[in-house]
């Protein structure tokens, strides 16, 4: 026995498009349909409600076409125009499904338009005038010591390895517990650590530990190369390994819906007294509807009641270390040093471009963390620097210094030539004078 099944006829019977359902069968299943979509692909992907975001215009796309399911005619929606003389010589889309397509089609021309319009292509100098980098003399701002105390000689992997063997030696907290891979880097005490928290070792751990909540932290000291576990004075109950309302992200969106952030811009640290809080860096474009992304508050998260409290960038406390990450300093300093002569030449004549090396590392000046980096002209291939920048990691701050020598990726490769049958595996350069 053959069955011929069709789509169209399927989805008219559920949604209808005939008579048989009354308007408002129509209305109260437009309503539930759209309603529960709303709420879910809210609660799973924690969208922001912010125009100035590609994902709330993706999120009011597909919500929209759920409200809108019921009342679209799946068998036709077209309406013949004829002429004079009787003739049809065209159809067009008519009645309901016209003005769906059309309540469709808002968010898809805003997300063309404002990429578009956003792009470098048209906002050259706007995109390269988002920061100031002053010249400044290596020497005077870092003056020649014999002692390496303000350094991190430790890139975040050789801190996962220190970190996880610490943890390994406290049985009662391995078994229930793992240490989160996502390290900040924070000047504690007027020296450099390397601060993470632990993480729920799965869905069933979060069950059985969520009551007695995250114990403790690990701190590594990436100048002595070592690393201790500390037992917090509070639990922490809202991480990025907890489930539903104990989500980070979740707890944050629910209580800041329309901020854009996600967890690329959550860093976990550690004030003064050894207290634990998230700092979240929130984003707004600072050229026309998507473009050129940038920090303008920060909210600072307390883990273990939830509180929390939001400044502007400006009046963030100063026992914060990390408001801009590293790629996104390093981002915006290539908006400067490649779009300051125009888009065109960005692309084709290059004539004053720089680009900074593709990776970063850390000095503490100050009682400030700030990122550095090599700057390399956009057209050498010799494998040499002109100067490197540093950009402070909580105000934004950039400093460029005229100094030239080779470029990172090639002195680790030459360190890793000179002892190459050891195996050894050569890390960021550390800024030493």
């Amino acid at each position: 026995m053959r069955m011929n099944f069709n789509l169209s006829d399927f989805l008219e019977k559920i949604f209808g498009g005939g008579k048989e359902k009354s308007l408002r069968t129509r209305v109260i299943t437009s309503l539930i349909l759209g309603v529960l979509t709303a709420v879910i692909l809210f609660y799973i992907f924690l969208p922001p409600i912010n125009i100035f975001s590609e994902g709330f215009w993706i999120y009011l796309f597909v919500v929209i076409l759920a409200f809108s399911l019921p009342f679209f005619k799946f068998s036709d929606g077209y309406v013949s125009v004829t002429d004079q003389n009787g003739k049809i010589n065209k159809r067009i889309l008519g009645g309901t499904n016209k003005w769906i397509v059309i309540a469709l089609l808002i968010p898809i021309v805003v997300l063309a338009i404002g990429s578009v319009i956003s792009s470098p292509i048209f906002n050259a100098r706007r995109y390269a005038g988002i920061i100031e980098v002053k010249d400044s003399d290596f020497a005077t701002d870092l003056p020649e010591t014999s002692e390496v105390t303000n350094i991190a000689l430790m890139d975040t992997d050789s801190a996962m390895i220190l970190g996880n063997r610490t943890l390994g030696s406290l049985s009662h907290v391995v078994s229930q517990y793992t240490v989160s891979s996502q390290y900040t880097q924070i000047n504690y005490k007027n020296t450099p650590k390397k601060v993470t928290n632990l993480e729920y070792d799965g869905f069933f751990k979060w069950i059985g530990n969520r009551e007695n909540g995250i114990p403790g932290m690990v701190i590594v000291d990436p100048v002595k190369s070592s690393a201790e576990y500390v037992e917090l004075k509070e639990p922490m109950h809202y991480v990025e390994s907890g489930y539903f309302g104990d989500d980070l992200l979740r707890k944050l969106r629910f209580k800041y819906p329309t901020k854009i952030f996600d967890y690329e811009s959550v860093s976990f640290e550690i004030d003064d007294e050894g207290n634990p809080y998230y700092i979240v860096s929130c984003y707004k474009p600072r050229v026309a509807l998507f473009g050129a992304r940038d920090v303008s508050e920060v909210i600072i998260f307390d883990p273990t009641d939830a509180s929390s409290e939001i400044y502007s960038v400006k009046d963030t406390p100063t026992w914060v270390d990390i408001v801009y990450d590293g790629y996104l300093a390093t981002e915006k300093y290539n908006w400067h040093g490649t779009l300051s002569g125009g888009y065109i030449n960005s692309v084709i004549g290059n004539v004053g471009c720089k680009m900074a090396t593709d990776d970063f590392g850390y000095i503490v000046i100050d009682d400030d963390v700030w990122y550095f980096t090599g700057v390399t002209s956009a057209v050498s291939n010799d494998k040499s620097n002109i100067g490197f920048i540093l950009s402070n990691a909580r105000t934004g701050e950039y400093k460029f210094y005229s100094v030239i020598g080779a470029e990172e990726h090639s002195a680790m490769d030459a360190a890793e030539g000179e002892i190459q049958e050891k195996g050894y595996v050569a890390s960021f350069p550390s800024l030493v004078n």
